[in-house]
């Protein structure tokens, strides 16, 4: 059975991202079609990642934010990052897009230029019997995100999304260039984690987090039970992607 999860504040994210981007301009003005060869228009080098939590969600989520450090390539480089941008696309399969795709000024779609392999998530309390302190908790966390790459392996065929409003990547048509990613951390594949889905203007994380700009990654953490032990836990994740890089960061949480 797919977990599932959806909270208030999604929507009201949403809401305010889509009123952001449209203010003062039409949706035809917004967005640009241009011809290229592949989906993917922008590579960037993970420079962190960032939690939050917001007082009116479920108090068992967590939400994640990959924050973008250097660019590595994009489609109009020439001579070297040409090359990379190239060397990039082909690692991903992503070499026969061939039409015009639809693109905000903010140049997404955009993606990691190294994939995540591997999610850790951690305690410094005791969860339960079967989790003490500083032990897995990856069994008992759900991952819900998205990535394009089923949409560039199956051919570019889009997803029937439905009304499922959770990511926006167009003005919220029901098929879309990304797959849902409905899993719990410990059954997660390196295959789950290319191509993540890449936002710009949805990923606000709170007070002291970048609001704008393009996001590799974006996404969030679930608890499938509360604790039975220590209520209050400071809980940190750590994505480790495939050059061995680590990146984390802690959020302290209160379960009720």
């Amino acid at each position: 059975m797919i977990f599932k999860c959806y909270m208030p504040i999604k929507r009201i994210i949403l809401f305010l991202s889509i009123t952001a981007l449209f203010m003062g301009c039409k949706s035809e003005d917004y967005y640009s079609y241009i011809y290229r060869r592949s989906f993917a228009m922008n590579y960037y080098e993970t420079e962190g990642i960032q939690l939050a939590t917001y007082p009116q969600d479920d108090k068992r989520s967590i939400y994640f934010n990959v924050n973008a450090g250097s660019r590595v390539a994009e489609y109009k480089d020439t001579g070297e990052k040409k090359e990379i941008y190239d060397a990039l696309c082909e690692k991903y399969g992503d070499m026969t897009y061939n039409r015009e795709g639809r693109v905000a000024p903010e140049g997404v779609p955009s993606f990691q230029a190294y994939s995540f392999v591997s999610i850790e998530i951690v305690s410094n309390s005791d969860f339960d019997e079967k989790h003490p302190a500083s032990s897995s908790l990856s069994d008992l966390v759900f991952f819900d995100s998205c990535s394009s790459k089923p949409y560039v392996d199956n051919g570019y065929v889009e997803y029937d999304w439905g009304d499922d409003q959770t990511f926006f990547y167009t003005t919220g048509d029901s098929m879309r260039p990304y797959y849902p990613i409905n899993k719990k951390v410990s059954d997660l594949t390196p295959t789950d984690m290319k191509l993540l889905y890449g936002g710009s203007g949805s990923h606000y994380l709170g007070e002291g987090v970048p609001y704008g700009g393009s996001c590799p990654a974006y996404g969030w953490f679930h608890f499938e039970s509360l604790p039975t032990l220590s209520k209050e836990h400071l809980i940190t994740v750590t994505f480790t992607d495939e050059r061995g890089e680590t990146f984390s960061d802690s959020i302290e949480m209160t379960f009720e």
